[in-house]
């Protein structure tokens, strides 16, 4: 097809409902998937590290709002499945055990957003 009948399609296919959810969620999904895989080199030997299932579920937290009526939990079981396709049920199962155990002793947080502003606009001046 036509490079510019695929951008017209891009833009002008609006979703409604759960469709727009879905949507959603996987472009979450592939976003925080591939910032991942393009920051850290060897994301792959770290298949069962925990600083890196708590800043994917923090990442999560921050993005997604309570409006989506999205299952946050959810959402970072399946970034860890794009991340580690060969994990098996068995690690899947500790990895959601972890996310539990990362809920339950709140380590898991929400950045307000006064910080998130002041942050974009230091990074945005350090680019300059």
């Amino acid at each position: 097809m036509d490079e510019k009948v695929l951008d017209f399609l891009k833009h002008s296919i609006r979703f409604k409902g759960s469709l727009e959810k879905h949507v959603m969620k996987n472009k979450i999904i592939e976003c925080v998937a591939d910032q991942l895989s393009k920051s850290i080199p060897q994301i792959v030997t770290l298949s069962k590290d925990l600083e890196l299932l708590k800043l994917i579920a923090n990442i999560i937290e921050n993005i997604v709002c309570k409006k989506h009526k999205v299952d946050k939990k959810e959402l970072v079981l399946e970034i860890v499945k794009k991340l580690f396709p060969l994990l098996s049920e068995q690690d899947l199962a500790v990895v959601s055990d972890n996310i539990e155990m990362l809920h339950f002793n709140k380590l898991i947080k929400k950045v307000p957003f006064w910080k998130k502003v002041r942050r974009y606009i230091f990074d945005s001046k350090k680019k300059d």
